[in-house]
This record gives structure tokens, C-alpha cells and sequence, in this order.
């Protein structure tokens, strides 16, 4: 009988060899199919990743549309920029003016004798005081805030009188000159006519006024002066529309409300004309930037959502749910309607945004600009929404719409305004000064003068200029009214008054800035001239305090606060603002306060970015949660098949042992067999 014969050792199989490939055989498709699949969803992963941030760069550029500034903006044009330059600021007001720069500001300069060098003890010790204020018909009046200000000089060179100078932070920069005839010490203070210097000097040498030592640096502008004036402190002259305006700098910006001027040269009898309009380039740019970015978006999903029939080829998002939902959000997004039909530019498409027939964005610059130049109020909700505008059919204007009712229809409900909210204001007795031109007198800063209390907050102590001529009422009322609204106090406190001359009466009127309960005017103190000439102060002077809106909303009384009525019980989500003075009924507005495209649209992209509750957020744990879930089948699967490799080499070594012991008794009988021969 032939003997079974092999490579080893009792069956002569290989074993080890065989185990391997019967393993291999039953674990590889399984081993493939999970890399398949997790190669798969990398790729999503991947895909996934430049989508986000394609939606990350679009979020961003609608970060602009969202904002009403961006659909604001105006410019402010100079016919002649080398006498000035000027911008203008959001919601201000097209228009044209006239502006004559009559005179620039100046900082008062000081300039020392020459010494021969910077370095000896020339100049001398002591103590210097410094008093800033105004010069006017040769009497200087201090600011008393500015004023009494000390510095030590123990260094009597003329460097270390500069650095002492420099160091206090007077108020006054001290430089040093060199002449050609020597070394002089220069002092400038900042700009304007509020800025003269005057300096005193305690010098160590016991004498305080002659122009040796230290008390050689003593200026007076009515006394002595050891110092030469080499430039005069003087303030800005403009006249704007005919009305002059003064300004410390050359930097005017309360002249006209939104608008700086940058004076550059004086130029009197020169007029140049300012305009401003509405400047549509930075949201222009903005649109532009959105649809450039929404297009590289669009053209992303395509690229990984595609399917090509002629090579059976396909993107690695085609057909996910999450991806067609999100290009059907967004294209529900553009085509969104914001306002009625009364409205000229309620769609992306009429201001210059639409589709292509591939599904991207074109831009027409022009269309958007000749919108914004239009009705830029539109364009700026169409973007970035805003209160309900006012309805025609209202028997009053000026009411918007803060906040509507949920499933509110047009004329379902009404407000009805009983009492137009208010500002608080004080009317001045009669003045004497009714013949102009009027010029007011050489020390009227210190003499007609007055304080203010506006919404409860006094101001410092107001002058009117001296030396000043006014050809009207108006203008004196317009100068007031400047330096009302200038004071440091009120400033501080964002309170404003606007001034206005009653020529029938000859009296003045002041009005805050503010409306409603808490708005009120009144004089607080005024000097005997200011109630005479003016009639600020006088005892006929009435002061009237504002009121806060009343009215009902829906036939329910409502809360007043301002301008502001809030509504109470089912109509407590109501909230409406009246600007106007009539009172009346206002029907329910046809279109309620919107976010705008602009915000919708931000918003929308939000609920996929968001870190914690975003789609992509979800969708992101769900990959991951499948990776893990295919890491865990890795696992289970290598324990699976090291069993199967266990329970092979079991089976397989129990055949090896018993093919050898057939092999052993087959040699047996083979030999038996041999010997019977």
C-alpha cells in the first residue's frame, strides 16, 4: 500500500501555511468591505469639510448684508479740496451746502530769548504756573480747569526747563529752537482761541517778573511779557449756509450733523460747495462679495453631488438629503418677496441679484445702484429688514411698527394714539437785543452767561463769544445752541437741545433731544446781562415738561414710554413707535417688521454651522459615529478570526497526528505484506 506523503511531519502538510490562506480566504472580504466603507465615508468627510467652509465664507460676506449701516453710507464731496476735505457718516441727510473758510485755528506759540547752549545752568530754578483760557478785548479769561497748573524746575538748563515743561502734562508741549542765533525754548498749547497761555514764575533768584532767570520765560498777555508771541491762539472761522461757526481745531464736527470737515487753508470771500449723497459703492461691493461667494458654494455642492452618465461617474454627495435641502433652502432664501406690492424693490432680482440657468448668481452693479439711488430705504430692508414702514391707509404718519402679533392680517388691528409723546422745553422771556446786525460786547464770555439743566443734568457754566456779530435772531439762537450742545457735561451725558428764534415774540426756545416723561429744559442760572439781553433766565421764562405717549392698541390700553407704546394683554407682543405729533388712529400695517434676506439668509446657514446644535454638527457625529462603530467590527472580527485560526490549527494538527499514525500502520502492513513473499 503506497504511503501518504507529504512536506512535514506526520501528514507532511503545511499547516501553518494552510491556516493562513483559509483565514485569509474567510477574513479578507470582510476585512475590504469595512475599509470600503470607511474609505467612504473619509471621502464624505473630506466633501463635508469644503462645503462648510464654503458656507463659513458666505456666512461671513452676509455678515455686511445684515448690518443697515452697510446700505447707508453717504459721501460728502468738496469742490475744492485744497481749501477742505469732509466725509459724512451713516444716516445722515443728502444735500448741498456752502462753506467759506474764513480763518484756520492756531495753537498760541511762545518763543524764549536765544541762549548760547542747551546744556548750563542759563535759564534758572524755580516754579512756573501755567493759566490756559481766552484773550478778548484785552482781558484774559482763565479755564479755570485748565489753570493753576505748577512745574518744578530744578534743572536750570535750558533742556531740563523743556523736560520739566514736557514731564508736568500741562497742556503745553515745550521744544527747543535752534535760531542760527542761538538756542530759543519754544511753547505751543493746543489749538484754538480757549487756549492762550499766560505763565508766572516763582524764581529762585527773589525775583519774579524781570527777564533773568527763570522769570525770563514770563508771558502775560496783558502784562508782562519776557516771551515773544509768535503765533496768536485763535479758533477756526467757518461759515456754513451764512451762518458762522467757530471750531478749536481745524477738524469741524458738529457743524452739520454726520459731516467733518477738514479745513486745510483759509480762503475768505472763497465759497465751496459740499455734497453730500448717498455713496452705494460699499454695499455694492458687499452684494458683489455675496454672490461671489454664494456662487463658489454652489459650484462646491455641484462638484461633489454630481453624476455623469456618458462615464457612470458620481460625486460623493449625490443623492443626500442634507446636501438637496440645503440648496433648496438657499435658493428659497433668494427668492425670497420682502414687502407688498407697493414696494419697488422687494426682490433680490429687481436690485440686480438673480439665477442663471446653471443655478449661479449674476450681479448687476448698475440695477443695484440705480436702486439705492432711488429708494435706498427699500434696498436696505430688502437686505437688512427693519420696522414695518408706515401704511397709506393711516390717518397719521410717522408710527413704525416695533414688533407685530403673531398671525397678524392686515387692518386686524388698530392703534389709536391720544397723546403724541413730547419733548420737554423752555421758552425765554423777552430780550432786549431785537435790532440787528447785534454784536455782542468784548467781555460777554464772562458776562452773559448761563447754565443749563437738560433731562436732569446741569451744564458747566456756557459765555456767549465776545466780539461777535449776528446779522439774525436765528443765529444767535444757532451759537446757543452749539455751545449747549459743546458743554463737557452734557456731552458726557448724551444730552442735546436744539435752540430756535420766535421773531414774533423775540424770544427763544429750547427743546431736548430726548421725548417722553424724563425730557425736560430749564435755565439753572443766568447772569443779570444773559436775562436782559436775551431773555434766558427772565422771570417770564416758562419751562414745560415732556410727555411720554398714550393710546391703545387693538381697543386695549398700552404702555407709554418715549415714543414707544407697548400693548397689554392679548396684544402684549405688540409694540409700535410714533415720531409724530397728531394724534389718530393707525390701521394694522400690510407688512410687518422683517429680518431682511440679508439676515434670513445668515441666520439659515447658522442652523447648519452652529458648533453645538448645527446639521453639519450632526451629521459630523454621525460619521464618526460610524468610523467607531467600524473600528469596533475591526475588533471583533480580528477576535472572530484568531478563534477561527485557533479551532483550524486545532482541527488540523488532531488530522496531522492521525494521517501520521495511518502512515505509521500503513509501513506496517507494507512490511508485512514484504516478508510473507
Amino acid at each position: 500500500m503506497a504511503a501518504i506523503s507529504g512536506l512535514g511531519v506526520g501528514s507532511g502538510l503545511d499547516i501553518q501555511s494552510l491556516v493562513q490562506q483559509l483565514l485569509q480566504y474567510e477574513g479578507k472580504p470582510r476585512a475590504d468591505a469595512l475599509d470600503k466603507k470607511e474609505t467612504g465615508i473619509q471621502a464624505k468627510i473630506s466633501v463635508m469639510g469644503g462645503i462648510k467652509s464654503a458656507m463659513s465664507d458666505l456666512q461671513a460676506v452676509l455678515s455686511a448684508l445684515k448690518v443697515s449701516g452697510t446700505f447707508g453710507a453717504y459721501k460728502a464731496v468738496s469742490s475744492d479740496t485744497s481749501i477742505f476735505t469732509a466725509t459724512a457718516s451713516s444716516g445722515n441727510a443728502a444735500g448741498a451746502h456752502t462753506i467759506e473758510v474764513t480763518q484756520l485755528s492756531q495753537a498760541h506759540a511762545l518763543a524764549s530769548v536765544a541762549y548760547a547752549d542747551t546744556t548750563s545752568q542759563l535759564v534758572g530754578t524755580g516754579t512756573l504756573t501755567l493759566d490756559l483760557g481766552t484773550l478778548s478785548g484785552g482781558v484774559f479769561t482763565a479755564d479755570a480747569a485748565r489753570s493753576g497748573k505748577t512745574i518744578t524746575v530744578t534743572d536750570g538748563s535750558l533742556a531740563g526747563v523743556r523736560d520739566a515743561i514736557n514731564t508736568a502734562n500741562v497742556g503745553v508741549t515745550a521744544s527747543i529752537v535752534n535760531s542760527g542765533a542761538g538756542y530759543q525754548l519754544v511753547l505751543t498749547s493746543q489749538s484754538g482761541a480757549a487756549s492762550t497761555m499766560r505763565i508766572s514764575a516763582a524764581d529762585n533768584d527773589g525775583i519774579h517778573t524781570d527777564a533773568a532767570g527763570l522769570s525770563g520765560l514770563v508771558f502775560d498777555p496783558v502784562g508782562t511779557q519776557n516771551m515773544s508771541q509768535t503765533l496768536a491762539a485763535q479758533d477756526a472761522l467757518v461759515r456754513i449756509d451764512g451762518i458762522n461757526v467757530t471750531s478749536a481745531t481745524n477738524t469741524v464736527t458738529d457743524a452739520l450733523s454726520g459731516v467733518t470737515l477738514a479745513l486745510k487753508k483759509q480762503a475768505p470771500g472763497t465759497v465751496v460747495n459740499l455734497t453730500i449723497s448717498n455713496d452705494a459703492s460699499q454695499a455694492s461691493s458687499a452684494v458683489a462679495n455675496f454672490v461671489n461667494k454664494y456662487n463658489e458654494l454652489i459650484k462646491t455642492i455641484k462638484d461633489s453631488s454630481f453624476y455623469d452618465k456618458t462615464t457612470k461617474k458620481s460625486g460623493t454627495m449625490l443623492g443626500d438629503s442634507m446636501i438637496w435641502g440645503l440648496q433648496s433652502g438657499l435658493h428659497r432664501m433668494i427668492t425670497k418677496t420682502v414687502g407688498d406690492a407697493s414696494t419697488t424693490y422687494r426682490t433680490l432680482s429687481s436690485v440686480g441679484v438673480q439665477f442663471e440657468r446653471d443655478g449661479s448668481l449674476s450681479f448687476s452693479k448698475a440695477k443695484f445702484e440705480t436702486a439705492m439711488s432711488t429708494k435706498m430705504s427699500e434696498v436696505q430692508r430688502l437686505f437688512a429688514g427693519g420696522p414695518a414702514p408706515a401704511n397709506s391707509a393711516s390717518t397719521i404718519s410717522g408710527l413704525n411698527w416695533l414688533a407685530v402679533p403673531t398671525g397678524m392680517t392686515a387692518g386686524a388691528l388698530d392703534v389709536d394714539v391720544t397723546t403724541a409723546a413730547s419733548q420737554g422745553q423752555y421758552t425765554s422771556d423777552v430780550g432786549t437785543v431785537s435790532v440787528f446786525p447785534y454784536a455782542t460786547a468784548v467781555n460777554a464770555q464772562t458776562q452773559d452767561t448761563f447754565s443749563i439743566n437738560v433731562d436732569g443734568v446741569v451744564s458747566g457754566t456756557i459765555g456767549m463769544p465776545n466780539s461777535t456779530t449776528y446779522n439774525t435772531g436765528a443765529d444767535i439762537a444757532t451759537a446757543i445752541q452749539n455751545l449747549i450742545n459743546a458743554d463737557a457735561t452734557l456731552v458726557a451725558a448724551g444730552k442735546s437741545v436744539t435752540v430756535a428764534f420766535d421773531t414774533a415774540t423775540n424770544t427763544y426756545l429750547f427743546k431736548s433731544a430726548t421725548v417722553g416723561a424724563a425730557s425736560s429744559v430749564s435755565i439753572s442760572a443766568s447772569s443779570a446781562n444773559m436775562s436782559t439781553n436775551y431773555g434766558i433766565g427772565g422771570a417770564a421764562g416758562v419751562s414745560v415738561g415732556g410727555t411720554d405717549i398714550q393710546g391703545t392698541i387693538g381697543g386695549v390700553a398700552a404702555t407709554g414710554s418715549g415714543s414707544t407704546l407697548t400693548g397689554t394683554g392679548p396684544y402684549a407682543s405688540a409694540q409700535v413707535q410714533y415720531t409724530g405729533s397728531t394724534v389718530g388712529t393707525y390701521f394694522a400695517p400690510t407688512q410687518a417688521a422683517t429680518t431682511g434676506i440679508g439676515t434670513n439668509m445668515y441666520n439659515y446657514l447658522n442652523g447648519y454651522l452652529s458648533a453645538s446644535e448645527g446639521v453639519f454638527t450632526h451629521r459630523m457625529d454621525i460619521y464618526n459615529e460610524e468610523i467607531k462603530s467600524i473600528n469596533d467590527q475591526r475588533d471583533a472580527l480580528d477576535i472572530h478570526m484568531q478563534k477561527v485560526k485557533e479551532r483550524l490549527i486545532s482541527q488540523y494538527s488532531a488530522m496531522d497526528s492521525l494521517v501520521g499514525k495511518l502512515n505509521s500502520l500503513g509501513n506496517y502492513l507494507t512490511n508485512q505484506f514484504s516478508a510473507k513473499k
